[in-house]
């Protein structure tokens, strides 16, 4: 990822976690953009860490204008893979905080995203259990819903 690829993967963590209890069926975009940038991060940010580690390697322009002592913004600070890879833990560590119908649909969007990827993973041959436009609870369908009668609390 470019440096300002990191800078708008950072933005939209912290965006995210700050906008966490209202973004609905936003989650799933926000999910999906997460995935893939988990994957880049951890395939491709170890395979050119080695690279530029390794030794009699020269470092690319970029990297030495990186170390150019300049002031950058600050929304250019702390932008290395294991940084950008806590602050998606982090994301995930106050999805225990949301209300019941934002931990709805953050959950929905999960659920929906594991879909999809079983799917196509299987070469689309599978059938999809919930269909998208469908606004039945993933739990109500799957027979688990919670018991009415005492309070429920997640922790």
């Amino acid at each position: 990822l470019s440096e300002r690829n990191m800078a708008c993967l950072k933005v939209l963590i912290s965006s995210s976690v700050f906008l966490a209890g209202s973004l609905g069926e936003s989650w799933f975009g926000v999910l999906e953009v997460l995935q893939n940038a988990d994957y880049v991060l951890t395939s491709k940010g170890i395979a050119a860490k080695r690279a530029i580690l390794s030794p009699g390697a020269n470092p690319t322009p970029a990297l030495r204008d990186r170390s150019a002592s300049t002031p950058r913004h600050p929304l250019l600070s702390d932008l290395e893979p294991e940084t950008l890879q806590a602050a998606i833990q982090r994301l995930f560590d106050t999805s225990k905080n949301l209300e019941d119908d934002a931990y709805k649909y953050f959950i929905n969007a999960l659920c929906r995203l594991s879909a999809e990827m079983v799917e196509m993973q299987s070469g689309g041959d599978s059938t999809t259990i919930v269909a998208e436009d469908s606004n039945e609870d993933l739990a109500s369908v799957a027979g688990l819903s919670p018991r009415t009668g005492a309070a429920h609390r997640r922790r």
